[in-house]
C-alpha cells in the first residue's frame, strides 16, 4: 500500500489498477480489524493506525527507503521485469 501509493502520489503513475490497489485495501483494513495484536509489528504502524483504505495519500512517501523502493519498482515495471 505505501509503496504503489508513493508510485501514485509522489511519481504520477502506476502499476496497479485503482481497483486492485482498493481491494488489498479492503483487505488490509479487514485485516486490522480482525487481528489487532498481530497487526502491531512495529514496521509503519503509527502511518497504518486507524486504517481505512479510504486512501494513501497521507502515507510517508517521501521517507527516503519509501521513495526509492517505489521508484526501483517502477523502473522495474516500466523494464517489463516481473515482480
Amino acid at each position: 500500500m505505501l509503496i504503489h501509493s508513493c508510485i501514485y502520489y509522489e511519481l504520477n503513475d502506476n502499476i496497479i489498477s485503482d481497483h486492485l490497489w482498493q481491494k488489498w485495501a479492503d483487505e488490509l483494513q479487514k485485516l486490522q480489524e480482525d487481528h489487532p495484536d498481530e497487526c502491531k509489528i512495529n514496521f509503519w504502524d503509527w502511518e497504518f493506525r486507524n486504517w481505512t483504505g479510504a486512501t494513501g495519500n497521507h502515507l510517508p512517501h517521501r521517507n527516503p527507503w519509501v521513495y526509492a523502493k517505489a521508484k526501483q519498482i517502477l523502473e522495474l515495471s516500466r523494464n517489463n521485469v516481473r515482480i
